[in-house]
Parts: C-alpha cells; structure tokens; sequence
C-alpha cells in the first residue's frame, strides 16, 4: 500500500491510499559517479556516494476516477506530497502521471528528503 497527501496543508480531500499496485517500487538509484580523463590515456572514476534525492520511484497499477482527479491535482499544482510506502516516509514530487482511461496508471516520483 503506498499513502499520498499534502506535505504542509491539512485537506483529508487529498490523502489517498493507492492499494491495487502490483508492479511497484523497483529499487531504483543512480549513483553519484565522477568520470574524469587523465593525460596519460587513462581515467579516474570517483564515487561520492548516493542520495534519496537521485531516486526514482515508480509505481503501476490501477487508480479510481476520484483517485485519479487528486493525482492530477498533485501534478497540476506542484503540490510536495508525502509518499508513505514500505521503504519509509519521503517528501517528493510526482514527475510523470500517466493513467489510461481504463484505470491503469503509470506515476513516477522524485523524492526530495527522507521523513523518517
């Protein structure tokens, strides 16, 4: 189960608790890697390490009409959202919302910070 609302505004109108995902949250993380070219032909990989913040969270599955009228909303807005899933609690943005007439929805989130 994967929970959604404001970050900062108390609305119960817009909390949302997305439960048909079956295809959801691949681990997803992008190193912070420094590719550097030496004179001598060679080069130097250095890594600093990761963040929360280069994650990429995706989730697929199927959204209700007033479901998807609040992910719209979210997106429309640039409202930070609150993502609880099993991971943990993060604040982010949905980047990409993709849902179909039949329900079936693609959302990708940027996370900013990890809450908890």
């Amino acid at each position: 189960m994967i929970y959604l609302n404001k970050l900062f505004v108390d609305d119960p109108g817009a909390n949302l608790a997305l439960r048909d995902f079956p295809s959801s949250g691949e681990y997803d993380l992008t190193s912070r890697i420094s590719r550097d070219k030496t004179l001598d032909g060679g080069g130097v990989l250095t890594h600093h390490g990761t963040s929360f913040f280069d994650r990429t969270f995706r989730v697929e599955g199927r959204v209700s009409e007033a479901e998807a009228a609040v992910l719209k909303q979210f997106q429309d807005n640039g409202i930070l959202v609150r993502i609880s899933f099993w991971e943990g609690c993060f604040s982010g943005h949905i980047y990409q919302l993709n849902i179909q007439r039949d329900g079936n929805a693609t959302i990708v989130f940027y996370f900013k910070e990890k809450l908890s």
